[in-house]
């Protein structure tokens, strides 16, 4: 029943676009990012009106083509297939269509979607990811430091919060619900995973995310001491062992908030706790398979966790009031 109200409520957010300006006209002169408008792009930066054609590229459910029976991979939306398969492909596929529409993705390196979401373009590049140089509080998992290349990519600038998901899902699941501005938590991996998509996203990577929570520094805390975490992020010396709203706190030098402390991120990595001993140089997608989902970024509970190379490892049908999201793309 919750993936229907995320598909019905996907729908409105679709008709609410098209109806506000945003991407139905099939303008082909380059999008603009506003306040209201969520633009879709092809690979030459050319908006293309709409985020599926009949050409074969991926829509945010995982259809491959618009076959308004269903989807043909195998399942990369897991729940949302459902009766409304076909409503959802009509949505999606309009007479704008071109066979250049591939990619998803914001024209502007910073704009707001209609639901709020704000996505921060990070260019990429290597860093040294893992345990940071003079950090005695590293687990063996974090080790060894490798170097690591990851490609361009957008990240919402604040952990998802109540009123984003509520808005999209017409549900809130938080443990300890406060209010719209405060982070969503008690999601599984599942959960996170399907949200991110409907929105055209999905979960970072475990590389991307260190690569944007470092923010181009290279000492355990993002900033140098653990007393400069205060005024960056919620932990347990600061937070009454509590969520805090986001966007209270410093961003980094990214534009991202709440990178530390606050709630735990779901990433899309399965766990292995020698992976960084042979992991791929060039975006690492994590091990294959696995038991448990990586978390990153702490929580408001431990000031330690908020080191930004410390992993929590879970199996992904676990939820607790400390675990949350932000989605990538």
């Amino acid at each position: 029943m919750k993936k229907l109200f995320l598909i019905f409520g996907l729908l409105g957010w679709m008709a609410a676009c098209s109806s506000s300006g945003g991407n139905s006209n099939g303008d082909t002169q380059g999008g603009v990012c506003g306040p209201d408008s969520l633009v879709y792009c092809d690979t030459t930066g050319q908006d293309t009106g709409d985020p599926q054609d009949t050409q074969g590229d991926t829509a945010p459910q995982g259809d491959v083509t618009s076959d308004g029976t269903g989807d043909l991979t195998p399942n990369p939306d897991a729940g949302l297939d459902t009766a409304v398969d076909t409503a959802v492909d009509t949505a999606i596929d309009t007479p704008q269509d071109t066979p250049q529409d591939t990619l998803w993705t914001d024209c502007s390196p910073y704009c707001t979607a209609p639901d709020g979401i704000n996505w921060v373009f990070i260019t990429g590049g290597t860093f040294d990811m893992g345990c940071s140089a003079g950090d005695s509080g590293c687990a063996d998992h974090e080790k060894p430091t490798h170097s690591v290349t990851v490609a361009p990519f957008m990240m919402m600038d604040t952990e998802l919060t109540e009123g984003q998901y509520q808005a999209l899902t017409g549900t809130n699941p938080s443990f300890a619900p406060k209010g719209a501005d405060y982070p969503v938590e008690n999601l599984t991996w599942e959960d996170a995973r399907v949200f991110c998509e409907a929105i055209g996203g999905r979960l970072p990577t475990e590389a991307e995310w260190e690569f944007a929570a470092r923010g181009g520094t290279t000492t355990k805390h993002y900033c140098d001491t653990a007393d400069c975490v205060l005024d960056l992020g919620w932990v347990d010396t600061n937070s009454d062992k509590m969520k805090h709203p986001v966007k209270q706190k410093t961003a980094n030098l990214y534009g991202l908030y709440d990178t530390v402390g606050n709630v735990w991120e779901w990433v899309s990595d399965w766990y292995a706790a020698d992976y960084y001993a042979t992991s791929p140089t060039d975006n690492p997608p994590g091990p294959e398979t696995g038991t448990e989902k990586v978390a990153r970024g702490g929580s408001f509970l431990n000031l330690g966790s908020t080191r930004v190379s410390a992993r929590y490892h879970t199996a992904p049908t676990s939820a607790f009031d400390t675990m949350g999201l932000r989605c990538a793309k």
